[in-house]
């Protein structure tokens, strides 16, 4: 009876497989995770963009809408409610008071009692009644406010008919609410808010059929966020019948007389578009990890197939073709990687429950993670089963194709022997390890700008790949020719059998140490670089924005409101938080010298260096620029400007400056006196720092190089500056005070009368706003998620090397023990192997995870503004430190349990020999 090697019993192809399946898993659950994460935050962002009201959508008509169209429209199915609204476009404006010319225009309605019985809830009154006859109105609080109409006054309403303008008095006795009413101060949406800007009886203006709207409310239980694409097809639907019953509908053409303004489908669509974007955003970030598992995965088809090495050699001596084998394989891994997408399911539930409960990196709430919503929609489900299905067979691809290649290296033959023998010739590694770090550094000096650039940027995503492929292959080639060096070196530290039998199978397994080296790595860099993003953020957002507003909070004060400054001013002085605060002026001219225009800020220094901050966000007190601003007080005539602006026009300090005020009647000259040159002046023109998406077409805008600096007193001599410039009120507030409130508070106590609603900034605001975006929090949370992926992936590694030469590990062992050596000993000699890895690891994380992460921190930018410094790294040295200990205890208590569990064997069962041991290229691939 013929030897058959060890592990090839009914268990050995189950461990096979269950080896696969783990690796499998990984990658699937990680996918799935992510893609369910995002399902389930987004149910927050569904309720919201969801509440409409209870009118779903708007018909209205180019021509006469006819009496019956509410009625056809109710026969559609899921149609509930369907109501004419009779308008007209109308001004309005307060009928007596002199103190505002403005004039509100929007549409006049008049709400019968059918429209109030069946959208009771659209109109909220806030003071006062509705009307019950024609000479009276209630006003939208909005208009109310703005025109000072409450209850009460009397407003001109002047109302647009076919036959010219009607004007008339009405009494105000009510104040009402609509859905548009609080969503924002921006006048255009109350112009063409389709609930109108007032309401009258019926009757009491001319209601005109191109103003006159259906409002309609559908059932609206078919729309739910799991299957958001058909909720949208739904409501589609029906605006596609509403649009079908227009007389002169055209099939072929689509034409319809009736248009629709779909308030919950612009939603739902809005709410897609936002989903799969996000879904997409989280999944490009975890494109790291992902690689991760795909070469945990790689290890182990490769562990496979080499465990089928003598089941095919039977195969192959029996008559069996090499297809026929390979086909049995890929049966079985198709069937692993569709049983791994099913179960990823379920670990991405658990991933996804981890980001759920997160409140900031390696910060976790188990209640929040247990009472947060759960929602795995259907693009999510066919999202993950189908990429859970395809990267497990994309990466066996790869293998064949790394495998195809294998024999003509070996045998030197062909064009890829050719290649090989050139790239060895090059030593490519060596070559791209010094480029990579050449280019990166370039990048890093280039400072803010040179990063936005898209060449630049795509470099930076690309760089710290580059940089690992090279580490890792000299580092594979190091272990590979260094294991008997490293053997010799740690005999006295381990003894001489676990040196000689397990640091030196490390040369002999160079092709699979080195992979488990560089996931290690990889995986510690990338937490490291998690940590680091998570504590720089929220610092340099919080450094951009006191350098973008020039204090902690910033007023913009109305020039037409110039008698209330001064109590204005005394309420800011005389509240408890203010610690310092001064007035500037910020004006806009052109060098004599050119066209281009520069923003000149007026200021009395002594005063703003207790108030402002530098680019580098430090207290002007202990700057340079604070020494200049000193000189500046005693010098009328002197004037701080900018780098760019020295270079523009080739001045310095001591030079003279000419600036041309263009007032419109006549050009005004001033001659000023460079007293120094910064690199960055705040501008005092912002009120934020840019946290939301660019206004103008993704264009950035450089902060601080057009500004110039001067004293408030020389310009005050020749300008009445309260007129001709935008007053602004910088406030630095006591340490530890809510920027946010402070304002909030001033303007309740009379600061609005100077100040408009949202022109005003504050530190803590822009801080608070970005930490608590979804974008950010999501960031952070998904962070937490993938530190989880990582640490189950490293184990994924370090599982698949220790299987991978379990035959070879237990002759090794059984020979030791038939030698006398004991347990304890095997135990160190397999021991020795993997903590050798470990350290290994740990030197590359040294010198690989800064440059990783610190290149990382670039393409994490906290606004679309360009900033003098574009990022303030914060390093987290107990977080580092805490990261780096939970991979290394994890790791090495789990090398300690592989290696008891692997030094157990049967020396009979061992050492039995197999004639077909070999594979057909000679030993594993």
């Amino acid at each position: 009876m013929s030897a058959v090697p060890v592990g090839y019993e009914a268990f050995h192809s189950l461990r096979r497989k269950l080896v696969t399946l783990i690796c499998f898993l990984l990658t699937a659950g990680m996918i799935t995770g992510v893609s369910v994460y995002v399902d389930s935050y987004s149910v927050h962002e569904w309720d919201r963009l969801t509440d409409v009201g209870p009118v779903a959508m708007i018909v209205q008509s180019d021509g006469y809408i006819p009496s019956d169209l509410s009625e056809n429209i109710l026969q559609i199915q899921g149609v509930e409610k369907a109501v004419l609204l009779d308008s007209t476009w109308g001004e309005i404006k307060h009928a007596y008071s002199s103190e505002s010319s403005y004039w509100g225009g929007g549409r006049i309605v008049a709400p019968t009692e059918e429209f109030f019985e069946a959208f009771p809830s659209i109109y909220e009154i806030f003071a006062g009644r509705l009307p019950q006859n024609t000479s009276e109105v209630a006003v939208d609080l909005w208009i109310a406010d703005a025109y000072g109409l409450g209850v009460g006054e009397v407003a001109n309403i002047t109302t647009e008919s076919l036959y010219g303008g009607e004007s008339a008095l009405f009494t105000v006795v009510g104040v009402y609410t609509s859905p548009f009413s609080t969503s924002s101060d921006d006048y255009w949406e109350f112009y063409y808010n389709d609930f109108g800007i007032a309401i009258v009886v019926p009757g009491s203006v001319y209601c005109d059929y191109q103003n006159t709207r259906i409002h309609v409310d559908v059932d609206r239980t078919p729309i739910t966020p799991f299957d958001a694409g058909a909720s949208l097809n739904y409501l589609y639907g029906i605006e596609n019948s509403i649009r079908q019953l227009d007389p002169s509908w055209t099939p072929e053409y689509q034409y319809s007389r009736y248009w629709i303004t779909g308030l919950l489908s612009q939603n739902v669509y809005q709410f897609i578009t936002w989903q799969q974007a996000t879904r997409n955003a989280q999944i490009y970030r975890s494109v790291g990890v992902i690689l991760l598992a795909v070469l945990v995965m790689f290890l182990a088809i490769r562990h496979n197939l080499n465990e089928r090495r003598y089941e095919s050699n039977m195969l192959l001596s029996r008559g069996a073709s090499q297809g026929a084998i390979d086909s049995i394989a890929h049966r079985e891994f198709a069937i692993l990687a569709f049983i791994a997408s099913i179960g990823g399911l379920v670990l991405g539930i658990l991933f996804s429950r981890v980001g759920l409960g997160s409140e900031g990196f390696l910060q976790f709430n188990v209640e929040r993670a247990l009472s947060e919503p759960l929602l795995i929609t259907i693009d999510s489900l066919v999202y993950s089963i189908v990429l859970s299905f395809i990267i497990p067979i994309l990466t066996i691809l790869g293998y064949r194709l790394v495998y195809s290649t294998k024999k003509p290296l070996d045998e030197r033959k062909g064009k890829m022997a050719k290649v090989a023998k050139v790239l060895q010739l090059i030593k490519w590694d060596a070559t791209l390890l010094v480029l990579t770090v050449l280019l990166m550094v370039g990048i890093i000096a280039g400072g803010a700008s040179i990063h936005r650039l898209p060449f630049i940027s795509q470099t930076l995503y690309i760089a710290p790949l580059a940089l690992f492929l090279s580490m890792a292959s000299l580092s594979i080639k190091g272990l590979k020719r260094g294991a008997n060096r490293i053997s010799q070196a740690l005999t006295r530290l381990v003894g001489v059998v676990p040196a000689s039998v397990g640091i030196r199978r490390i040369g002999k397994s160079a092709s699979s140490a080195g992979p488990v080296v560089i996931v290690l790595v990889l995986a510690m860099s990338m937490a490291w670089g998690y940590a680091v993003i998570g504590s720089s953020l929220p610092v340099t957002k919080e450094n951009h924005a006191r350098f973008a507003l020039g204090g902690d909070v910033v007023f913009q004060m109305e020039s037409y409101q110039a008698e209330h400054w001064d109590s204005f001013t005394e309420n800011v002085s005389q509240h408890a938080q203010t610690q310092a605060f001064t007035i500037l002026s910020v004006l806009s001219m052109s060098l004599s010298s050119g066209y281009d225009r520069f923003h000149v800020v007026a200021m009395q220094p002594q005063e703003y260096i207790d108030v402002g901050y530098d680019y580098a966000a430090n207290s002007l007190n202990d700057t340079q620029l604070g020494e200049m601003l000193l000189e500046l007080q005693t010098n009328p005539l002197g004037a701080i400007i900018t780098r760019t602006i020295s270079e523009m026009y080739e001045v310095s300090a001591g030079d003279t400056l000419r600036a041309v005020l263009d007032t419109g009647s006549e050009q005004i000259v001033f001659a000023f006196t460079i007293i120094g040159v910064q690199d960055a002046l705040t501008e005092f023109r912002f009120l934020d720092s840019g946290t939301d998406a660019p206004p103008y077409w993704g264009a950035s805008t450089q902060i601080g190089d057009r500004g110039i600096w001067v004293n408030q007193e020389y310009l005050a001599e020749e300008l009445n500056l309260t007129e001709i410039s935008q007053t602004v009120c910088c406030v630095r507030t006591t340490p530890g005070a809510n920027g946010t409130v402070y304002a909030e508070e001033i303007l309740e106590s009379g600061g609005n009368i100077v100040v408009a609603a949202d022109n005003w900034g504050a530190v803590t605001k822009e801080l608070d706003y970005y930490t608590t975006s979804a974008m950010y929090t999501m960031d952070r949370a998904v962070d937490n998620m993938l530190m989880a992926v990582m640490v189950a992936t490293v184990f994924g590694a370090f599982t698949v090397y220790a299987a991978e030469g379990a035959v070879a590990r237990k002759r090794e062992i059984a020979l030791l023990r038939s030698m006398g050596a004991e347990g304890t000993l095997v135990v160190k000699a397999q021991s020795a192997e993997m903590l050798v890895l470990l350290a290994v690891s740990s030197l590359l994380l040294v010198g690989y995870g800064p440059v990783s992460f610190a290149i990382t921190l670039f393409t994490y930018p906290t606004t679309y503004y360009v900033f003098p410094i574009s990022v303030f790294p914060v390093i987290p040295w107990m977080t580092l430190l805490a990261v780096v200990s939970l991979f290394l205890l994890s790791v090495f208590v789990f090398i300690i349990v592989i290696s008891a569990i692997t030094s157990r064997v049967n020396i009979a069962t061992a050492l039995n020999a197999a004639w077909a041991e070999s594979g057909p290229y000679g030993g594993d691939v």
